[in-house]
Order: structure tokens, then C-alpha cells, then sequence
């Protein structure tokens, strides 16, 4: 007994959009002028504890800090607070998915982007920042860490990928703002140092992949720090 296929052909979909002779890619004839303030590049700054880098953030014109550390009540910025919270507390409290600090983050950074008024954002800390994506899938997931989801690296690198997401939310945004990143230091012995007299370096706090992806998104890095007395 045989048994006879019939061919179904398929119909194209609905919303698919027909195609031009006139799409074409148009490609810039001249280059890109660079910004003539320091205030609309992507910067990332780094300094000790209380040195004043908050304070420095909030003095660029308007700007907005998106705060993950203790308000700085001393200041006068402005600035918008969200608690950082841990995945014990986030389950003890009940917070749905969608009302993580890592969500409320995604939703400050539209509201920053849509409101013209502000030209400057700054995140305090770029460790917090990277941290609260971190705790929001491992949240989700039910675990503590991402390496016990034993999934190759794999939430690794969505955490990776939704970070940058939020990032360049900024960056690709249809008008120009300015993007700073701020990082606590800490002292790092150099093996090799150029100079025998200075064998430590000061390097971010931020986790090495954070600071890894800080390093191909910012055109400026500083430290900030006292010299003489002198910030």
C-alpha cells in the first residue's frame, strides 16, 4: 500500500514588508567630527573612596546620577536612587521579576534618555551596575552565582550582553548624551613595573568583565585622586 504526500505551499506571512528597487544603504561621505565638550563623550572615572567623584559627576551640566550607592545627602545633584538589593532579600521581600533593581534600572535609563532636559548620565558605581544585572539572572534562575547554572558560560554571557544593552541605550540614543561611568580603586602589585620605585597600580573595583567592557565603550579614562593636596 503506498501512500501519497501532498504538497502544502506555504503563504508568505502578512506583515512582511515588500521589497524596493530604492532601498539602498547610504554611507557617510565625511567623517565623523568628534564632540567639542567633554561632557558628551563616554567617560569612565575611577578614585578612591570619598574623594569626591560623585560631586565632580553631578557638577557637569545637566546632568543626572543614577544612583546604586547610599544618596549622597551632602551633594547637591540630581539625582535618581535605586537600592541595590541581593537574591536573599529579593526572596524574603517577594519582588516580582519585573520590579528588580536590574528592571529598574532599564526603565530609568528610558526615562533619562526621553527627557531632553538631560544631557549627562552618570552611574554610580559601575560595579553596582554590573552587579544588579548579575543578581537579576540569578534571581530569575534560582541561584546564587552564575557558574551554578552549569550551562557553558552561557548566563555569563547574557549578563554580558544585557549590560552593553543598557549601555548603549545611551550611546545609540537619536540625540547626543554623555555617559559617565564611576569605579572605586584599588592597589594591584605590577610584576614587571616600568619603574622599580612605584610597583603597585591603582585598578577599578568593578568585576574584570565589567571593567573589560567599560574599557571598548569609552573613549576617556581618568583617575581621580589627590596630588600635592590637590584633587
Amino acid at each position: 500500500m503506498t501512500t501519497k504526500t501532498r504538497k502544502v505551499r506555504r503563504r508568505a506571512p502578512t506583515n512582511s514588508k515588500p521589497k524596493t528597487a530604492n532601498s539602498k544603504l547610504v554611507l557617510p561621505s565625511e567623517p565623523t567630527e568628534p564632540p567639542a565638550s567633554l561632557y558628551e563623550y563616554c567617560l569612565f572615572i575611577m578614585g578612591a573612596k570619598g574623594v569626591g567623584k560623585t560631586t565632580l559627576l553631578g557638577s557637569f551640566p545637566n546632568s543626572m546620577v543614577l544612583q546604586l550607592e547610599p544618596r549622597r545627602r551632602s551633594a547637591r545633584i540630581r539625582q535618581y536612587s535605586i537600592r541595590p538589593m541581593s537574591t536573599l532579600e529579593m526572596t524574603k521581600e517577594g519582588v516580582g521579576f519585573s520590579d528588580t533593581p536590574w528592571e529598574q534600572i532599564s526603565r530609568f535609563i528610558d526615562a533619562a534618555v526621553a527627557d531632553e532636559s538631560i544631557q549627562h548620565i552618570g552611574i554610580d558605581t559601575a560595579d553596582r551596575f554590573y552587579d544588579a544585572a548579575l543578581t537579576h539572572f540569578c534571581y530569575k534562575g534560582g541561584k546564587d552565582n552564575p557558574s551554578e547554572f552549569n550551562d557553558y558560560g552561557k548566563t555569563w554571557d547574557v549578563i554580558k550582553w544585557s549590560v552593553e544593552q543598557q549601555l548603549c541605550k545611551i550611546l545609540f540614543a537619536d540625540r547626543t548624551i554623555g555617559l559617565t561611568l564611576l569605579s572605586h580603586t584599588r592597589v594591584r602589585e605590577v610584576a614587571e613595573a616600568d619603574d622599580p620605585e612605584e610597583p603597585e597600580m591603582a585598578v577599578p573595583t568593578c568585576k574584570p568583565a565589567m571593567w573589560t567592557m567599560c574599557k571598548g565603550l569609552t573613549d576617556y579614562c581618568f583617575f581621580y585622586g589627590f596630588r600635592g593636596g590637590k584633587r
